[in-house]
């Protein structure tokens, strides 16, 4: 009775163990998904992030190689500016040459003049010495028709690379303008290229962290869930030791109601030869004597 007893006591401690270790087990299990999830939510975010840093790099190299192809055309351009200015100069002293001491005028109308008194020779009738005078005065205005033109020339010439000066600065200021705009784009996408990937580093660390604790519940799942399999191993042998002394005593009983009822079946049979009354008790020993 006394090993009993204790197997009974031995058996109520192993069913709080074994209550308590599936409790451990649903909160290891729960815990463990929520650390998986996570690990996977930071995986998610680093693809994210990583298709991202791809689709800026792209872009930022894109824009530095539009840098690179807007410098060398400004750079062209700022040299025909400046081989410009000094051809420029040259003109500026060539046609301070050519004014100085000439008056201007016009070579229009210095030809129509000239043509005029050809025209003069031409159509009227005149004196030796007054065609002489004439052609005299032609050659004189044909020298200062070259003058006029050459100094026309030199001022259109003047002009025209003074005007092409003025578009080149404004082209090579649009191209500038361009540049810084597209060169501070460029740096805003590198600075954001750094940021992300320091933001990437850090999301790999919480990744590796929260996979760790996956692994580490994972074997202290697995532990007790070896360990529980152990103990209900043990709550079956236990309890098949109480039913064991079950049988036992259940044997016991029956081999005292066969030795009860053999017994009593001695004084039933003598009671039938002589013919003496059976009572209710008698009957019940005699049915159970007939069945055996």
């Amino acid at each position: 009775m006394q090993e009993k007893s204790q197997l009974f006591e031995d058996l109520k401690v192993l069913k709080k163990e074994i209550n308590d270790s599936r409790n451990e087990l649903n909160s290891t299990d729960e815990q463990k998904e929520i650390w998986f999830s996570k690990k996977e939510e930071y995986g998610s975010k680093i693809r994210e992030s990583i298709k991202k840093v791809k689709k800026d790099r792209t872009k930022r190299d894109e824009l530095t190689k539009k840098v690179k192809e807007d410098k060398k055309e400004r750079d062209k351009l700022n040299k025909e500016i400046t081989d410009k200015i000094s051809k420029i100069k040259y003109l500026k002293k060539e046609k301070e040459l050519i004014l100085k001491g000439h008056r201007t005028e016009d070579p229009s109308k210095i030809k129509e003049a000239i043509e005029k008194l050809d025209l003069s020779i031409e159509t009227d009738a005149m004196s030796f010495e007054n065609e002489k005078k004439v052609m005299k005065r032609i050659k004189e205005l044909k020298k200062k028709f070259n003058e006029a033109k050459i100094t026309g020339d030199a001022l259109d010439n003047f002009r025209k690379i003074s005007k092409d000066i003025d578009e080149y600065k404004k082209k090579a200021n649009e191209i500038h303008l361009r540049i810084q705009n597209r060169a501070k784009e460029s740096q805003k996408l590198h600075e954001g290229l750094i940021a992300t990937s320091k933001e990437i580093d850090k999301l790999k660390d919480e990744e590796e962290n929260a996979f760790k604790k996956f692994i580490s519940l994972k074997n202290r799942f697995n532990e007790v869930n070896e360990l529980l399999k152990e103990k209900l191993t043990k709550m079956n042998g236990m309890r098949n030791r109480l039913e064991s002394f079950r049988l036992k005593k259940e044997e016991q009983r029956r081999l005292k109601e066969e030795f009860f009822i053999k017994s009593k079946g001695a004084e039933v049979e003598e009671k039938i030869k002589k013919g003496k009354k059976l009572t209710t008790e008698d009957l019940l020993v005699f049915q159970n004597l007939e069945k055996k």
